[in-house]
């Protein structure tokens, strides 16, 4: 398959051009023009493009990619930086990398599919995530238990633990800093990946629980999804490969 074609058709599918982001979204790194097989993970690493090597994949497809705005300066590739470049580029690798495009789109985006995975439904949008209004409220300890059950690693709730979860919002990564518009809304729960500091005694005095599920667990969902899609369009091989990290 062709690298510009996927990039384009993947471009288009996660609307990146709707988006004001801190890195460049599409492709990052060009390596070899035609793609037989490709792998998605969660964060550019030379672990992930390793593993890539030994798959013997010519495309990478990121939610965490190489190149931020306000990052080191891009022309001083030394250090890890330059290993990772030198594997890319030594073994004719392609780099692909959508973010806030992943966080939020609606069928395969890391809130979409966590929701999804929880067996909950989109009500509204909520920044680039979603609420999700329940049918059958929930207790704070059974939501914890849900979650713990898809991550691969435990969830820390904080604030409310005693109310009852009727709303939720879910905004993966590092969205803590939306906890007090999760309050003004009336939310009775906030998911997202990593706390803030002043989060803890703000969902307290919010009344919200806060469920912290770790930034790379809460945005495993859309790699993982975003590896079938690109199976099913383009009728190449893709897998998941996951780097575990519990923060």
């Amino acid at each position: 398959m062709n690298r510009q074609l996927i990039i384009d058709k993947l471009n288009t599918f996660l609307q990146t051009s709707d988006f004001q982001d801190y890195c460049v979204n599409g492709l990052q790194v060009e390596g070899t023009s035609t793609v037989c097989r490709a792998v998605t993970g969660v964060s550019a690493s030379r672990r992930l493009f390793e593993e890539a090597v030994t798959r013997g994949a010519q495309l990478v497809v990121v939610h965490h990619g190489l190149f931020w705005k306000g990052g080191p300066h891009p022309f001083h590739l030394t250090g890890i930086m330059m290993e990772r470049i030198r594997t890319l580029l030594c073994n004719g690798i392609n780099l692909a990398v959508y973010h806030l495009p992943l966080d939020a789109h609606p069928e395969i985006g890391n809130n979409a599919m966590l929701l999804k995975t929880l067996g909950m439904e989109r009500t509204e949008p909520f920044d680039v995530g979603f609420i999700s209004r329940l049918k059958t409220p929930l207790q704070p300890g059974d939501l914890q238990k849900r979650l713990d059950a898809l991550l691969p690693d435990p969830c820390r709730m904080y604030g409310d633990t005693a109310g009852t979860i009727a709303s939720i919002a879910v905004v993966s990564g590092g969205g803590a800093s939306l906890l007090e518009k999760a309050g003004r809304l009336g939310i009775d729960a906030f998911i997202t990946g990593e706390p803030s500091e002043p989060s803890v005694r703000s969902a307290e005095e919010w009344g919200v629980c806060f469920l912290s599920t770790g930034h790379y667990n809460s945005e495993r969902f859309g790699p993982i999804a975003l590896a079938e899609a690109i199976r099913s369009m383009f009728g190449i091989p893709c897998d998941f490969v996951d780097v575990p990290n519990a923060v």
